[in-house]
């Protein structure tokens, strides 16, 4: 029998399973007994102070302190609705200086270091067989924050796979911080080959998988 099916304290000899109680899946007796006794006793007694009237002024008297809440929403939304139109930061304390360098500088380190060490080993990978085989001739190059992989089969055929950090700026969700100009940067290891029309994202990737990424490349490259 399967578990969707079965019931609340049975269960087949073949399953194994422990048989739960009905105590699992319903509530006390005296709870249930609790809280009809105490529903009963409000209702009759609002009923015997007023009739209908009372039952609806305790009603807006309970909902009385959430008016005043809705009325501070409101005035906060007005308020940052009006400063985003006019271009206003309403927040009096801006970030600390290393703060701000930090948001900036150490994605674009943590892309470098993701090249420098899965994105070199992966190229080498490569290199070193396509040397190892006699495939063709290849080497690596490598710079502050960028490496490429080329691979010459003859003159007019040379298959370049580039490694490189691009920023990016984050998503704006108010108008004060749609301009690009406003926004926090967050840094991307991409990767491009001659005939690519726009970058890939490989951040995080591992050795293993921009192995696979060059492979792909390369087959959809390759010289007739």
């Amino acid at each position: 029998m399967s578990a969707a099916r079965r019931r609340p304290g049975r269960s087949t000899p073949s399953d194994g399973c422990i048989p739960l109680p009905w105590s699992c899946f319903w509530s006390s007796c005296w709870q249930r007994m609790h809280w009809c006794i105490l529903m009963g006793v409000t209702a009759s007694l609002l009923l015997l102070a007023g009739g209908l009237g009372a039952l609806q002024t305790a009603t807006l008297l309970a909902a009385l302190p959430f008016t005043f809440i809705m009325l501070l929403i409101a005035f906060g939304l007005v308020r940052q609705t009006k400063a985003d139109l006019e271009g206003v930061s309403l927040s009096d304390e801006a970030p600390a200086i290393g703060e701000r360098l930090k948001r900036l500088f150490v994605p674009a380190s943590k892309a470098s270091r993701q090249i420098s060490t899965r994105g070199l080993a992966a190229l080498e990978t490569i290199c070193e067989a396509m040397l190892a085989d006699g495939w063709a001739e290849s080497h690596v190059d490598s710079q502050d924050g960028a490496a490429s992989l080329t691979i010459t089969f003859a003159e007019d055929r040379v298959f370049i796979y580039r490694l490189g950090s691009r920023s990016r700026p984050l998503a704006a969700y108010t108008a004060l911080e749609a301009p690009e100009g406003r926004r926090s940067l967050t840094w991307l290891l991409s990767a491009r080959t001659e005939r690519d029309v726009r970058d890939r994202d490989l951040t995080d990737f591992s050795s293993e998988q921009i192995v696979s990424d060059i492979l792909t490349q390369l087959e959809r490259w390759r010289p007739k």
